[in-house]
């Protein structure tokens, strides 16, 4: 089987998880492709709108997917490809599990649960199948996210439900990708970190904390 293309997207206030993330991807089955951000474009919104989502009206993510899709489009690339967020924790039995997903062939995309008792997805944690509609899918979030100050999680939840949606998609079972929510073995592939929402500053110590709290956990195992 051919290596797994793996892309996430990280700015320096997120240096230590990039630096974690590209040191346990295991090239032998997969190839990281990290997107280096500038803090600014992340600060113009991150925290600073009150009655709004912490991170209402980013798009970084969702202009970096659609990039993505539109490049190996024109390659006519339809080979599926990771994308998750930096703040992970990735152990290795992701190389035994994630490339398995490639194939369900009649899902687009593979999204990580937000809770165990509901549908809905997380997108910190996706495979993704290249097609148009797929483009297309994504393009509708991201003129969602900035025409109603959302935030991307809410936006692709929405477009999911919707009776216009097109996109076939599926869940990534809790025991290859998890978070503190979902957690529901002890060999997971991925977990995804997930913060306090209190302050930028406070989000990201919090995430450290728990990261290396669980890799410790993980050595025992």
């Amino acid at each position: 089987m051919s290596k797994l293309d793996w892309f996430y997207v990280y700015s320096p206030h997120y240096e230590f998880f990039h630096n974690e993330l590209s040191s346990t991807i295991d090239r032998n089955y997969f190839t990281p492709y990290p997107f280096y951000v500038d803090q600014f474009i992340f600060d113009e919104h991150l925290y600073k709108h009150e009655g709004e989502h912490f991170f209402s009206r980013i798009t970084v993510k969702i202009n970096t997917i659609i990039a993505i899709l539109e490049e190996r489009l024109s390659r006519n690339n339809l080979n599926a490809f990771i994308f998750t967020d930096c703040d992970i924790l990735v152990t290795k039995y992701a190389s035994r599990t994630l490339p398995f997903h490639v194939n369900f062939k009649e899902v687009d995309i593979l999204f990580q649960r937000e809770h165990l008792t509901n549908a809905e997805v997380n997108p910190g944690c996706m495979m993704i199948s290249p097609s148009i509609k797929v483009l297309d899918f994504f393009k509708a979030v991201r003129d969602d996210i900035l025409q109603n100050n959302t935030m991307e999680m809410d936006s692709i939840n929405k477009f999911l439900r919707s009776d216009q949606n097109k996109v076939k998609y599926t869940f990534f079972s809790t025991r290859d990708v998890c978070s503190s929510i979902t957690i529901s073995h002890a060999t997971f592939s991925v977990y995804h970190l997930l913060g306090n929402s209190i302050s930028k500053e406070d989000d990201m110590a919090h995430k450290i904390k728990e990261y290396k709290r669980m890799t410790a956990e993980l050595r025992d195992l």
